[in-house]
């Protein structure tokens, strides 16, 4: 039952990581879309200035290392500002909604503060996240 029950989140995790969109309009997702690079000709544009983001992961520490923790802090802030959403400045970490799929795998929630949640997995093993 438990690995069925794993296998059913992980698959709504992996569901979610894809690029659909979300039926129900009351949930807001962040779209990532990849930024063509320009020809010579172009001038490039200037970043907006996104400032920083404050992090609240009280309990963190738990799942994984300080410098896993930072790492991860950084992709959040870099898909934010690649995502162009305005308006959010933290990012709280939800500690009661993480779940341990196995030994190697582990999804963490964050809320946004312009209320929407962000899922993350992280596999230990290739010291990779995957965001959204």
């Amino acid at each position: 039952m438990i690995l069925i029950g794993c296998g059913v989140v992980f698959l709504t995790v992996h569901h979610f990581s894809q690029k659909k969109t979300d039926p129900l309009p009351e949930k807001e997702t962040i779209e990532v879309t990849a930024t063509p690079v320009p020809s010579e000709t172009e001038e490039p544009e200037q970043e907006e200035d996104v400032k920083e983001i404050v992090f609240e992961d009280e309990g963190m520490d738990e799942v994984m290392s300080s410098p896993e923790e930072e790492k991860l802090q950084d992709e959040i802030l870099t898909l934010i500002k690649k995502s162009g959403v305005q308006g959010i400045d933290s990012a709280t970490y939800l500690k009661d909604q993480t779940v341990e799929l196995n030994e190697d795998d582990t999804c963490l929630y964050f809320r946004l503060s312009d209320g929407s949640t962000l899922p993350v997995c992280y596999r230990k093993s290739s010291d990779k996240f995957y965001l959204g």
